[in-house]
């Protein structure tokens, strides 16, 4: 009876066995449907966010510049209530103060502008003789000469036919449309003015309002980011930070540059100094192209202004030293990397916005996409902003380590190595501050990146896989060893470091034995791994001066192996001292029942703790 209820139970568990294999392809095929759909929909709503930002660029436009103003102008706003001033007081006063320096400003540049356009007329014999200098420099022989008359020669080929089949008596007839009416003119001209007023008023309309309802927007932000108080509080604190910090080193990194420059524009000689110091400010939150532009005029009226040279050299030399100490020196003190976007992606970004909503985009673009940026470190959906904009890397240096030597790269991979160590070492580091970094390499970078390589061994690494780690940590630790050598000599070495039965246990042992020579430990390493020394025939043979053995083992089930040395060395050496290093085994739990189970001396499975036991017997 008991015999049948077993036969029938088999083939059930095997019909079992037979539809969980069957319902595993389909469900994984289902998730690939799903990741694909998700994928399209990403797409989809892309497409329809982008359209409605250019379709509604003329609501988007003032709302984003009233929110960046407001950004720029909330400290001030707070500071004042925080003495005592109402918000409406504070606000009123805020906007009357931002209001009189834009208005001062304009009106400044208004009066210098006609001031300069009565001056214009007088340079022009200037500017003639110029021209008419680098007109007989032009024409002068010059090394393109050949090739400019055979381009010459082959275009007035292509022209001639057309040229004779012209018919000489027909006369061409110029079309001239009928003359705008007075009326016409003027509302014409009434409307290029009112329409720059009218989104100067919009923007500043939607300030006041964001600067009176700050906190209601701020509350009804949180419910959009999914209620979750803390961290939605957390994204909007960390992306108004980030925005007003970048706006107000950027004014000040602005001013930093256009009053020097308007100062030494005044000491040249070149009219309106001042003008262009404050051009210069204002067309610097333009990215890229501001600085060009701020460039152009001083030196095109230098040109008119002076018959020599000098003050047009004088005024390329100053805006060269300006640009070099601001690029180079002001802005890496004042905010560096405050945006947290990479040089890329700010090129990126000022392409995308400019192409939607033109030069106000362009202005815009930094401080939008690092927008996206902050939400991106609090909203999953948006985890791909932070991966292709971010400047951080998007890799642990283990994980870029890793990837240079399976890519064959092993001078990257030296590279990596050198930047994780000089990270932290000062100018002039001493011997056991260099041999501290080095150790902490081993540690946190190495070994994690075979790890790995030890976890993806039998699914995603492939025969030429193994073969590139390998090969590359073979030509990295000769490399590595000679750019960190050791004064020690290993010849007769008190430790022993040898792997135990595969090639990447050999290149842990050299790592460790180079490590411990850097702490003045004497150690040499075997290339020989040990469990194929001991089945030879002739036993494990060891020098005779040592008093550790260090065995690294990269296994993920590393009770076999442990158990078939200890027996053996056991039998041949029982009075060394062992140190087993199970580098693939993380968890404390295992650790400690392979320690109980074959009652080891010593059990590792990290570089610290390894130097650490190893000082202890020395």
């Amino acid at each position: 009876m008991d015999n049948n209820k077993n036969s029938q139970v088999k083939p059930r568990q095997a019909n079992l066995q037979q539809q969980t294999e069957v319902l595993m392809p389909d469900q994984s095929e289902r998730q690939r449907t799903q990741h694909a759909l998700r994928m399209m929909a990403g797409f989809v709503i892309a497409a329809v966010v982008m359209t409605a930002l250019y379709f509604g660029r003329d609501i988007f436009i003032p709302l984003a510049l009233a929110i960046l103003l407001a950004f720029l102008l909330s400290p001030l706003v707070s500071r004042l209530k925080r003495w005592g001033c109402p918000q409406w007081a504070a606000i009123g006063l805020v906007m009357c103060l931002t209001l009189s320096f834009l208005g001062g400003t304009a009106t400044y540049l208004g009066v210098q502008l006609g001031k300069l356009s009565q001056e214009l007329p007088q340079y022009q014999d200037t500017i003639q003789q110029k021209l008419k200098m680098l007109e007989n420099y032009r024409q002068g022989p010059s090394m393109w000469d050949g090739a400019i008359q055979t381009f010459d020669t082959v275009e007035d080929s292509i022209d001639t036919p057309e040229q004779e089949t012209e018919d000489p008596n027909v006369q061409n007839v110029k079309v001239v449309g009928l003359e705008p009416t007075s009326e016409e003119a003027a509302l014409d001209w009434l409307n290029k003015i009112l329409n720059p007023l009218a989104i100067i008023g919009i923007v500043f309309l939607f300030m006041v309002l964001i600067l009176f309802n700050g906190k209601d927007l701020h509350d009804r932000f949180l419910k959009l980011l999914g209620g979750n108080l803390n961290i939605g509080t957390d994204a909007l604190d960390d992306a108004g930070k980030s925005i007003g910090t970048y706006l107000r080193m950027q004014l000040l990194v602005n001013v930093t540059y256009g009053i020097p420059m308007a100062i030494g524009l005044l000491l040249i000689g070149v009219p309106a100094a001042i003008m262009w110091g404050l051009v210069a400010v204002v067309m610097r939150f333009v990215p890229y192209v501001g600085p060009i532009v701020s460039a152009i005029f001083p030196i095109t009226l230098a040109f008119a202004v002076d018959p020599g040279w000098d003050m047009v050299l004088w005024t390329v030399g100053l805006i060269l030293v300006l640009e070099l100490i601001s690029n180079n020196v002001i802005e890496p003190w004042l905010y560096g990397e405050s945006t947290g976007l990479s040089t890329l992606a700010i090129i990126l970004a000022a392409t995308f916005w400019t192409t939607l909503w033109g030069p106000v985009g362009l202005i815009l673009s930094t401080p939008l996409t690092a927008c996206l940026l902050v939400l991106s470190n609090y909203v999953p959906a948006l985890g791909f902003v932070k991966t292709l904009l971010g400047s951080t890397p998007v890799l642990s240096p283990s994980e870029r380590f890793y990837q240079r030597l399976v890519a064959d790269e092993v001078n990257d991979a030296m590279q990596v190595a050198n930047d994780y160590i000089c990270a932290q070492l000062p100018k002039k580091p001493s011997a056991e501050e260099v041999a501290r970094r080095v150790q902490m390499f081993y540690g946190e970078v190495a070994i994690p990146a075979i790890r790995i390589y030890s976890q993806g061994h039998d699914t995603d690494v492939t025969a030429e896989h193994r073969l590139r780690l390998y090969q590359g940590l073979q030509f990295f630790n000769h490399a590595f060893q000679k750019a960190y050598p050791s004064k020690l000599s290993a010849e007769q070495p008190e430790v022993y470091c040898v792997g135990a039965r595969w090639e990447i246990d050999t290149q842990i042992s050299a790592m460790v034995a180079h490590a411990l020579n850097l702490k003045n430990i004497a150690a040499r390493n075997d290339l020989d791994v040990l469990i194929q020394s001991s089945e030879s025939g002739k036993g494990i043979v060891l020098p005779a001066s040592i008093k550790i053995l260090c065995v690294s083992i990269f296994h993920h089930a590393p009770a076999a192996q442990i158990r078939l040395l200890k027996y053996r060395l056991a039998q041949q050496y029982p009075e060394l001292k062992i140190i087993f290093a199970t580098w693939s085994v993380m968890q404390l739990e295992l650790l400690d029942e392979l320690q109980q189970r074959f009652e080891l001396q010593a059990l590792v499975n990290n570089v610290d703790d390894l130097i650490l036991t190893i000082e202890t017997y020395t």
